[in-house]
């Protein structure tokens, strides 16, 4: 069952533009680290889901890591990782962000270039979630009976050697560290093959093929989602047009950004690059079916455009807000050889002419190199899809008959269970009761206030196992909340536990009302 946010919108706002658009390597570190802190809101729906399913298997991406851990440990269901953003993953084979210079003054870039690594991401990362151990992560994990975890989810996923699945191939992401554990396994790239691909817009292909005719070559300017202004890029397009020596025809996507405003003098010039067939400009179009018609291809370095690329074998180029892992990819594209290393979009102009005729000249070696590459990205299949699901077969198959994949606070919580399951043999583990709610709580006091708490123990028990924190509840109310969690030790399958209701007075407090619930009835 899908849980998740809107990407798209999340990133539109006025804050988070603004964040993309800063270039320094902190602020994108930060960004990094607080990567999963929003959707920690989810959690309860995917408790309360997988619970309910109780399904063989917990998948989650990139920003559902702590919660996925949280949910599988605490109704021991095995979670399988697909991570889409593998520099999070901590490795001496990369830092979790690629430092990029991006400042005027170089020293500012060597400075910050000494602070990505993963131990610095480990401190913000714990820093946004949980700082001090008492942030929102430890306060869930209290709430479903688990200690607060020492470090980041992804340390305690290398730790334990959980399943991940990151769908990349070998060559694509330079080879599979040698530090990562032994389930953490690359695959092969996913594409978009079926034949529910649309086609190319007839507009667009005779656009390309005009080109052909003319012998001209043809480049491609994408920037998926990213927050780059229509404008930026219909300038930086008829720059290349106008200047280039290779007399490039150029189709910029603009993605959302397609009916943005423009000022009258960009429009006038493009207008009339566009009458002259030398500019198209689209919203969006098949990547599978128009980048192998293309010549050069400037890009985001997103993981599915830059795969679409390598595997189109033509000379790539990344630049745009390089935003997290775009960095790495565009670094990789650099080390690849087939393109120039990464650039952010402020600074584009002043080397995209350049690389442009580079790229497309009769000598390129990026294109020598692009051509030889794109055919060793083929997969298995033609999408990609075969390899990962035989590889997440496999590693459920050894997940479920392994323990190690619920991770250790699951694991004493499985003993704990198999021990309160031997009925009166040993002497019981502890069982965390999560006080959910109250209903008919009466008017006890003259004042007409009541201070409401629950004691639970076991029957038999010589004072009372645990209580809840006072609360408030006002006169004429019959129902209240308390969502809090109660501890009992001692506790086999045979006994019975006894909640009881109390109002808090000076002298006596009042007992309001008692259930009793057998221990093998909350563990059913």
């Amino acid at each position: 069952r899908p849980v998740g946010g809107d990407t798209s919108t999340r990133i539109e706002t006025p804050m988070a533009k603004w964040a993309m658009n800063c270039t320094s390597e902190v602020m994108q570190m930060c960004m990094l680290a607080r990567g999963e802190v929003e959707f920690m809101k989810s959690e309860p729906a995917v408790f309360h889901w997988a619970r309910k399913l109780r399904p063989d298997c917990l998948g989650f991406g990139f920003t559902m890591g702590s919660i996925a851990l949280t949910v599988g440990q605490a109704l021991h269901i095995p979670a399988i990782g697909f991570i889409l953003q593998p520099t999070v993953i901590p490795s001496a084979a990369y830092p979790p962000v690629i430092p990029v210079d991006s400042h005027s003054i170089g020293l500012l870039d060597r400075v910050e270039a000494k602070l990505v690594g993963h131990g610095a991401q480990t401190f913000l990362k714990s820093l946004m979630e949980n700082p001090l151990g008492m942030g929102e992560l430890s306060r869930i994990r209290r709430r479903r009976g688990l200690a607060p975890l020492k470090g980041t989810c992804w340390e305690e996923f290398v730790r334990t050697n959980a399943p991940l699945i990151v769908p990349i191939s070998e060559a694509m992401f330079g080879g599979r560290p040698a530090d990562w554990p032994s389930r953490f396994v690359l695959t092969e790239c996913i594409f978009l093959r079926s034949a529910a691909v649309e086609e190319l817009e007839a507009g667009l292909r005779g656009f390309v093929d005009e080109a052909r005719r003319e012998g001209a070559p043809v480049v491609l300017m994408a920037f998926s989602s990213m927050p780059i202004p229509r404008s930026d890029i219909l300038e930086l397009a008829m720059k290349m047009i106008e200047e280039c020596k290779v007399r490039p025809r150029l189709i910029a996507l603009m993605g959302p950004h397609k009916d943005e405003p423009c000022g009258a003098k960009i429009m006038e010039r493009a207008d009339g690059l566009k009458r002259k067939g030398l500019l198209w400009e689209a919203g969006g179009a098949p990547f599978g079916k128009l980048l192998p018609l293309m010549d050069c291809i400037i890009m985001h370095g997103g993981l599915g455009t830059t795969a679409e690329a390598l595997r189109a074998a033509v000379p790539c180029m990344v630049t745009g807000v390089l935003l997290m892992d775009q960095r790495f990819w565009g670094q990789r594209v650099h080390e690849l050889g087939v393109g120039p290393e990464p650039v952010p979009i402020a600074q584009f102009h002043k080397v995209c002419v350049a690389n442009v005729d580079a790229a497309l000249g009769p000598d390129s070696e990026w294109a020598r190199k692009a051509k030889a590459l794109g055919p060793s990205l083929e997969g298995t299949s033609a999408d990609g899809v075969l390899s990962n699901v035989q590889v997440f077969e496999r590693l459920l198959t050894e997940s479920l008959g392994d323990p190690q994949s619920f991770g250790p606070s699951a694991r004493a919580d499985a003993k704990a269970a198999a021990a309160v399951g031997a009925g009166g043999e040993g002497t019981g583990q502890e069982l965390a009761v999560e006080v959910l709610s109250i209903a008919n709580v009466p008017k006890m006091d003259l004042r007409q206030r009541g201070d409401v708490y629950v004691k639970v123990r076991r029957t038999g028990a010589s004072a009372a196992a645990g209580q809840t924190g006072a609360l408030k509840v006002a006169s004429g109310e019959t129902y209240t909340s308390i969502q809090q969690t109660v501890w009992v030790g001692g506790c086999l399958l045979e006994d019975t536990l006894e909640l009881s209701v109390w109002d808090r007075d000076p002298l006596r407090d009042d007992l309001i009302g008692t259930v009793e619930v057998t221990v093998a009835e909350l563990v059913r």
